[in-house]
């Protein structure tokens, strides 16, 4: 007999009682963004992270978290759980001891352009908590890395949303720091948007709030992970939903897409506009 149903996109099967188990279908809203494409046809959504429990299981040795769009294995080092975040959603739940990184090491950023879409929250920033670091030691001595991290100020201010180009001392490709705004306990919406012809913006919660427009050199290190930088791990608090772009949301030619993303988030996570 045929199998007539071959593919369900995007459909989860909760292992509850009944014959099937109970189909949890994405929201409308969540659809549209994932079938949002670009002129060639290619989703402009590269890898979406969802934190629903449906999306980890347990694999050689590690909590292994299933990317969406295409299928690739993350593996979760160190202590993670998972547990509510921010609006008592799901979440994934990191203690400072472990990261997110790709179990084939294929996962690469586009070079060229790109946003990092995420929903994160941190009880405290000493030091570095990084959002997205470098998934292995890069062969060149100053790399282009699309790295984004909260950042202890040196000055004794508030904390620091910042792109850097690299580790340790690398440049800050953009930042921001406000006295009337603290990164640390508050529930965030970050964006890094990145490409040659706009360079790197940062936006928090519907807002930009840093650009420079020179930082138009293109990424020569395209891995990544999450949560960390090469072998160490520095991120403590709640990762939910992440979207990696293959464009950047700032350019002109996006802003429905941008509008329609920054709309979903910070609805579904409560979080108001420009906060």
């Amino acid at each position: 007999m045929p199998n007539y149903i071959q593919q369900l996109d995007n459909i989860a099967i909760a292992n509850l009682p009944g014959r099937y188990g109970v189909i949890d279908i994405d929201p409308p809203e969540e659809e549209a963004i994932v079938n949002i494409s670009d002129e060639h046809g290619a989703p402009i959504v590269q890898y979406w992270f969802d934190p629903a429990a449906a999306w980890f299981t347990n694999e050689a040795g590690y909590l292994t978290w299933t990317e969406r769009m295409t299928g690739e294995k993350f593996h979760v080092s160190g202590a993670p759980t998972l547990g509510p975040g921010i609006n008592a959603q799901p979440a994934l739940l990191l203690d400072g001891t472990g990261r997110v990184f790709s179990a084939s090491g294929n996962a690469r950023f586009n070079a060229t352009e790109f946003t990092t879409v995420m929903v994160c929250r941190t009880a405290v920033v000493p030091g570095v908590k990084m959002l997205v670091g470098r998934a292995s030691s890069p062969p060149e001595p100053t790399p282009v890395c699309p790295m984004l991290m909260l950042q202890e100020a040196s000055s004794g201010g508030r904390d620091i949303l910042a792109s850097r180009e690299n580790g340790g001392a690398g440049v800050i490709r953009a930042a921001h720091n406000s006295a009337s705004f603290d990164y640390a306990n508050a529930n965030l919406l970050v964006m890094n948007t990145f490409s040659t012809r706009a360079g790197v913006g940062l936006r928090r919660n519907g807002a930009e709030v840093a650009r420079n427009v020179a930082a138009v050199a293109p990424l020569t290190t395209t891995t990544f992970a999450l949560g960390g930088d090469l072998s160490s791990s520095s991120f403590s608090g709640s990762f939910q939903h992440i979207f990696i772009c293959r464009v950047d949301l700032s350019l002109p030619q996006w802003a429905f897409a941008l509008e329609r993303i920054e709309s979903f988030m910070l609805g579904k996570y409560a979080i108001a506009m420009g906060s």
